[in-house]
């Protein structure tokens, strides 16, 4: 029930869906001034290990014990996609970091693990020279990780994910906002 077909529409220009499309959404908010270049790649990508081991995972950096799950998972993907695309082509202001990973997730949404829900994030590996890896020359920092069923969520008020006729890239706008340097604008005193 996944569909590689659904996320471009989400991210790439002119996205066939009732809501705007993450590069239409910041073309138009930007007045033209910004046209993102998104690559959404043709194929699936299946880490090595089953999820709940990611979910776990974690390292010990600087004598605190730091999730790291997802960033395991987004450094299998890369040295995979590193044998099949250059990377370095992502590096648009060639800095030798990768402007942007996205990783759409198929697992089921749950507000209780950050595993399971959307976020903007840092990867650590660029910040240690004890966990630093290059992809075709560069490395990866930025990054977006966020469930498949955002596409489908219906509303942010009824946390419905099931009607699959139903393409929304309202979470996915929201987070790459992040990365393009928006701070969240509502109240995040109450978590």
């Amino acid at each position: 029930g996944y569909s590689i077909d659904n996320i471009k529409s989400v991210f790439e220009k002119d996205g066939e869906n009732e809501y705007y499309s993450v590069y239409d959404y910041y073309y138009i908010s930007s007045l033209g001034q910004l046209s993102l270049d998104i690559t959404v790649v043709d194929q699936w990508f299946r880490p090595s290990k089953p999820s709940t081991y990611y979910a776990n995972y974690t390292m010990s950096i600087d004598g605190e014990d730091v999730f790291m799950g997802d960033q395991l998972v987004m450094d299998e993907a890369l040295k995979y996609l590193d044998k099949e695309i250059d990377l370095s082509k992502y590096d648009s202001d060639s800095n030798g970091i990768i402007d942007a990973v996205v990783l759409v997730t198929t697992l089921k949404i749950d507000g209780e693990s950050d595993f399971y829900w959307a976020y903007r994030y840092w990867n650590y590996y660029t910040d240690s020279e004890d966990y630093y890896y290059e992809y075709d020359g560069v490395s990866a920092n930025d990054y977006l990780w966020a469930s498949y069923e955002f596409i489908h969520e219906d509303t942010l008020l009824t946390g419905d994910y099931s009607d699959t006729s139903i393409i929304n890239p309202y979470t996915f706008i929201h987070e790459l906002g992040h990365i393009l340097g928006a701070d969240d604008y509502y109240d995040t005193t109450y978590f």
